[in-house]
């Protein structure tokens, strides 16, 4: 391969980050310039060397669901058009990927896994099972699974993306983030909540890190929060709202900005979290986009935005698809073997690339070195009840995480996991439950913005212009059909 395709990968990914930490629209152009320059220059080169033509873009009908990564609109807000995409993305865990980076992993890395005496291919054995990692985790091999199917030169290729790309925070049901807190009287109240209005910083204006919502209290109401310092716990929508209220211009009040809590934070406040989402919601992406800015992270990638991580905790991601250690209860009725076994063969790599990973394992849990992103609770067989494989395999893995340090963080659908009580991770042992929120407009319009920009790159025939045209026109659409339901 031409050495120049490796760099340019990496100096596109790296531009994808700074333009995704970036919320200043002059930065963001001068960004998205030189980024396309190099997904020009960067296809020019794949082309020539395989070659092959750009895949053309899809209609995009996407599901952002939870089997193995993906993004849409969210559920309930699917893109119109022929094709569907999503659902069942990429291989297991473990298989080859393309566009590998380089990756070498930090003596802080090292240390965090196999603690302070790492034998001599410990550097080695981390950076190639990381590298891999990082590359499934990010390479998006997208399927057809609608539409008429079609053979020979009628098939339509496949755009191959990157999910670092496409990837649009998503949102708990978690308490907020507080951005700060203020007492103010209501007059100047008024006028702040005004130019919030004017600027759009709503769920449906903006991607969640920039969203500001304002709860409100009175010094006078303070003792009925039942909350230490009468913190505010009346959310205020807008202007009118306060107005509507009556109270003197003079009166103070305590203002708190918040904003709604993202995935990854709630997963790093909490070293045992179970995420449940509905069908599409985009759990297992969740998992994917995080597993991936770890493994980036351990191999030194400190500027790296992960939002609620200190720059110091890196454990090293581990993800474990639930259905495999189901299968592995077929060889062994002992689920807490299956659940290592399954553990081993991952770390093993493809091929045994990094095989001696598992040897250092235990210790590296017992330190809380790593991190298992454990994907798809629900798909697991219920039929059994409490000897049904969902039941085995949550219970060894309250085992696992009541033994060690690691952070430990399960998937499932919100309807399978709530259906019994005997696959549920308990709440006195340091479980905590999040759901998924849905996508409001502000997440939809940051996604259909990405997936085009991302295109740009596959296809020849499309430009940043006409890709920024046809997300707008989609976004219009949207809009349009969410007011006729109103």
């Amino acid at each position: 391969m031409n050495p120049r395709i490796a760099t340019l990968r990496t100096e596109i990914a790296e531009l994808e980050e700074e333009i995704a930490a970036t919320s200043h629209p002059r930065t963001r152009v001068r960004l998205e310039t030189q980024l396309n320059a190099l997904r020009s220059e960067l296809a020019a080169l794949l082309e020539s060397s395989e070659g092959t033509q750009p895949a053309a873009p899809l209609p995009p009908q996407v599901d952002q669901s939870g089997q193995s990564g993906g993004n849409s609109g969210g559920t309930g807000n699917s893109f119109s058009g022929p094709t569907q995409i999503g659902d069942r993305i990429g291989p297991q865990v473990g298989a080859l990927g393309s566009g590998r980076d380089t990756f070498v992993a930090t003596q802080q890395t090292i240390q965090i896994y196999y603690g302070a005496q790492p034998p001599p291919t410990a550097g080695t054995l981390l950076s190639d099972y990381l590298s891999h990692f990082a590359a499934e985790c990010n390479h998006l091999r997208l399927q057809r699974i609608s539409g008429k199917r079609q053979k020979g030169g009628e098939q339509a290729a496949v755009p191959e993306l990157r999910l670092q790309a496409v990837y649009t925070s998503l949102t708990t049901d978690g308490p907020p983030v507080v951005r700060c807190s203020t007492r103010t009287t209501v007059e100047r109240a008024e006028r702040f909540l005004q130019r919030l209005e004017r600027v759009g910083r709503s769920p449906d204006d903006v991607q969640p890190e920039r969203v500001i919502t304002v709860a409100w209290n009175m010094p006078a109401e303070q003792g009925e929060t039942g909350r230490p310092g009468g913190r505010p716990v009346r959310t205020l929508l807008g202007a009118s709202e306060l107005a509507s209220l009556g109270l003197a211009a003079t009166h103070e009040l305590t203002l708190e900005l918040q904003r709604p809590e993202l995935a990854v934070e709630a997963i790093a406040r909490n070293r045992r979290l179970v995420l449940l989402g509905e069908p599409g919601s985009g759990k297992s992406t969740v998992l994917r986009y995080l597993g991936y800015l770890l493994a980036r992270r351990a191999c030194g990638a400190e500027r790296l935005p992960l939002v609620g991580w200190a720059a110091d905790d890196t454990p090293i991601p581990v993800m474990i698809p639930l259905t495999q250690v189901a299968e592995q209860l077929a060889n062994s009725p002992n689920s807490d073997q299956a659940l290592w076994q399954t553990l081993g063969t991952i770390l093993d790599g493809p091929q045994g690339l990094s095989a001696g990973l598992r040897d250092s394992l235990r210790d590296a849990l017992r330190r809380g070195g790593v991190m298992l992103l454990c994907d798809g609770l629900d798909e697991l067989s219920a039929e059994g009840g409490e000897h049904s494989p969902r039941t085995l395999v949550s219970q060894a893995l309250q085992r696992l995480a009541k033994g060690t340090k690691t952070r430990v963080v399960v998937t499932s659908r919100v309807l399978p996991y709530q259906s019994a009580e005997s696959w549920q991770l308990p709440e006195d042992e340091g479980w905590h439950l999040r759901t998924l929120a849905p996508l409001a407009l502000g997440q939809v319009r940051a996604f259909a913005h990405a997936w085009f920009r991302a295109l740009v790159a596959t296809d020849p025939d499309l430009t940043v212009e006409s890709a920024h045209q046809v997300a707008s026109d989609m976004i219009a659409q949207i809009e349009a059909r969410r007011l006729a339901l109103e």
